[in-house]
């Protein structure tokens, strides 16, 4: 099972940061066999687009280690484009 609809962590107080990179955290539960993340699904329900480099999907939970996404895209205002970005881990098999 995975958790409900989360949110960024501290997102009003990093809105001005000024500089090329900004970490946000945010999270949420999956079920101990939910076995290893292969996508993650982003809606951005802001006013502007922001380009989202890159998620890490991390936690004692996972039997995997840390899970990276390499996202390199701009994401849209839901207002926008209301559908939600899926991302894909950059695993090799």
């Amino acid at each position: 099972m995975l958790s409900g609809r989360v949110s960024i962590k501290d997102w009003c107080q990093k809105r001005g940061a000024k500089g090329d990179h900004v970490v946000y955290t945010a999270e949420f539960t999956v079920d101990a066999d939910f076995g290893e993340p292969g996508a993650i699904a982003v809606a951005n329900r802001h006013n502007r687009e922001f380009f989202l480099e890159s998620i890490v999907v991390e936690g004692g939970g996972l039997p995997c280690g840390p899970v990276h996404f390499a996202c390199n895209s701009w994401v849209q205002s839901t207002r926008e484009l209301p559908t939600k970005r899926v991302f894909f881990s950059n695993k090799v098999l």
